[in-house]
């Protein structure tokens, strides 16, 4: 159950977080989503060009132990 709302509100953000209003709410649960869906979150950081990816580094550093997540990190940093 609690990982199904992690994913609701990871929808929610990415629907949301387009509006610069918004954007606050994104960097402020990213790393609590990074560590619980990692793949999904940079998929949608990947999808979002409207993010500083500069206030998210921090929360993707707490993802890089596996080789899965690192390559995730290193594309979306690219």
């Amino acid at each position: 159950m609690v990982q199904k709302e992690y994913k609701e509100v990871l929808e929610i953000l990415k629907n949301y977080c387009r509006e610069q209003r918004y954007q606050e709410h994104f960097y402020k649960f990213a790393p609590v989503l990074i560590q619980q869906l990692p793949k999904e979150t940079v998929t949608i950081l990947m999808q979002n060009k409207h993010l500083d990816a500069g206030r998210l580094i921090p929360a993707l550093m707490r993802i890089i132990s596996t080789q899965q997540n690192q390559e995730q990190v290193i594309g979306y940093l690219e």
